[in-house]
């Protein structure tokens, strides 16, 4: 409930902050929706259509689970597709995401309303008075009819499956001690499932900003990672009992990527023992890798993922640009300035960092709200209402700032 909470105090700051009303958008916004608002917007559909059909069956309390489901999609899946589009995109990309959130929110309520009729109606009655909405109640409207040209099931799938990447990535850059907020060169993905080879090269784009990586690419093998198959012997052992021994011994001899390939492709793997069929599971069988620097991996249902962790000078430069902003943005907060405040920003910085941040100096003003951003290695002769300090990977940064 927190979540759906936060969900339509999204909507009402994001739609303020650019001065635009989610249900009086012009229709040309609903012709030229990117992927991410079409899967979510899909989602709603499928969701609608799935809902509809267990209250028509009276499964009453099968309705929780999806309508659950349908706002961690929009919270964890869209909302974190469109961070960078909704705070620093033009005037178009913040229509598509206002428009989404707006009509994906209200149907959605309108669906939730049934469960949780009093949240739903607090924030039907806070988007009412915010948007001018006619409905002096949320159970005023009529149930949300399912609209079938707007499901597109497969690329619910691809999105879905995207995700698995994208956490798959994320836990290699926990491994390696690596923040989102610092760029990496690539994401090398291993499968052998063509779909996910497919998938990569379908959504790059979302899959290169959600993992904030310079390249993800597809390869069937890594220079210099070696793989060693380890039979699970409390796990063979019981279940063939006699041909334990043969089996282990044929498994020594099987090339690993065989074996993984199997497992992807069908979940197991056949051999012959002794005349035999066997079939092992890959809970028998532990693949053992050595993974070359500077590669740090992780596993997803459908192969694996390698994390890049070289780093270059212009790498290095975003991450520290990145981290400016953070905390400009938290300076902004404690002087109790609002988001649609413009500031004049001072940033003093070592000689080493003071380069690197200039090639960043568009990309700070934008993020931050500044009109003008000085890098400087001197504390500022004029006075300003605001300033700070703080250190990243024991670089001193300070800051000052003043309301324009």
């Amino acid at each position: 409930l927190n979540i759906l909470w936060n969900l339509h105090k999204l909507l009402i700051t994001l739609a303020t902050e650019n001065k635009m009303n989610p249900y009086k958008m012009p229709k040309r916004v609903q012709k030229v929706l990117d992927l991410e608002e079409k899967y979510i917007i899909s989602k709603l559909h499928s969701t609608i259509k799935q809902v509809t059909e267990l209250l028509e069956g009276y499964r009453l309390d099968e309705i929780i689970a999806p309508l659950e489901q349908l706002f961690l999609n929009i919270s964890r899946t869209y909302v974190q597709m469109v961070r960078e589009k909704s705070s620093v995109g033009d005037e178009a990309d913040k229509e598509k995401v206002v428009y989404t959130l707006g009509y994906v929110l209200l149907e959605a309520l309108k669906m939730m309303g049934t469960i949780a009729p009093f949240i739903c109606e607090a924030m039907y009655l806070n988007l009412k008075e915010e948007f001018k909405l006619k409905e002096k109640s949320l159970s005023h409207y009529a149930w949300p009819v399912s609209d079938a040209e707007k499901i597109d099931a497969q690329l619910e799938e691809n999105l879905e499956a995207a995700q698995d990447i994208i956490q798959a990535a994320l836990h290699a850059r926990e491994k390696a001690k690596l923040g989102l907020r610092w760029p990496v060169q690539e994401i090398v993905v291993m499968s052998t499932k063509p779909s996910v080879a497919e998938l990569i090269v379908g959504l790059r784009s979302i899959l290169t900003t959600q993992i904030n990586a310079k390249n993800v690419r597809i390869a069937d093998k890594i220079p210099g990672l070696t793989m060693k198959v380890k039979p699970e012997y409390g796990k063979i052992g019981p279940a063939f009992g006699n041909l334990s021994p043969s089996i282990i011994n044929l498994l020594l001899g099987t090339s690993p990527e065989t074996i993984i390939g199997n497992f992807e492709r069908a979940g197991f793997y056949v051999m012959k023992v002794n005349g035999k069929e066997v079939k092992l599971t890959p809970d028998m069988i532990t693949i053992e890798r050595s993974v070359p620097a500077p590669f740090v991996e992780s596993e997803f249902d459908g192969g694996m993922v390698y994390l890049n962790t070289s780093r270059t000078i212009e790498l290095e430069g975003e991450g520290f640009s990145r981290e400016v902003m953070r905390n400009v943005q938290q300076l902004r907060k404690s002087a109790g300035l609002q988001k649609w405040d413009r500031i004049v920003l001072v940033l003093k910085a070592s000689a080493t960092m003071k380069p690197l941040l200039e090639k960043w100096n568009k990309d700070i003003e934008q993020k931050v709200g500044a009109d003008e951003l000085l890098i400087t290695l001197e504390d500022p002769v004029e006075k300003y209402e605001h300033s700070g300090e703080f250190t990243v990977k024991k670089e001193t940064f300070t800051v000052w700032l003043r309301k324009v």
